[in-house]
């Protein structure tokens, strides 16, 4: 079977405080990746740090299309968050909070927090770009 390919980013930046930093991690990738990938749409997922700069995480994921984001089954995992989720979650803990949703040639969605006003920024890129490039190019200094 050929690799789908999709037609819809999601890419959340976060930074979280440097004592959270191991159970943060532990989370993702215990449970937050494979239940995210679990989700019909999820086409895959890759997490990425910056080696310098902020925010230092960046999770992708590639989406059949941004409509997965509006599905039922996607709904129900953001309605019901796990203990652990509410726990560790950037929303929770992080202390620079960017999600930023997009289709191949457009930007859809963007939302930001920071712990300090005024230093969030997030640009949509409107150029067709390969997952790969999209995601080294976000999180390049």
């Amino acid at each position: 079977m050929a690799n789908k390919k999709g037609t819809g980013l999601l890419m959340v930046w976060a930074d979280v405080p440097p004592d959270r930093e191991k159970e943060f991690n532990r989370w993702y990738n215990d449970e937050h990746l494979a239940e995210r990938l679990a989700i019909p749409g999820f086409l895959s997922g890759a997490r990425y740090e910056a080696v310098k700069g902020s925010p230092k995480h960046l999770a992708y994921y590639e989406l059949e299309s941004p409509a997965v984001l509006e599905s039922p089954a996607y709904k129900k995992v953001q309605a019901n968050p796990t203990e652990w989720t509410k726990r560790l979650g950037p929303q929770a803990i992080g202390t620079t909070y960017i999600r930023n949703v997009s289709d191949a040639w457009t930007c859809r969605e963007t939302s930001m927090t920071s712990g300090t006003p005024g230093t969030a920024r997030s640009t949509c890129r409107t150029t067709r770009r390969s997952p790969a490039s999209f995601a080294v190019g976000a999180i390049a200094p």
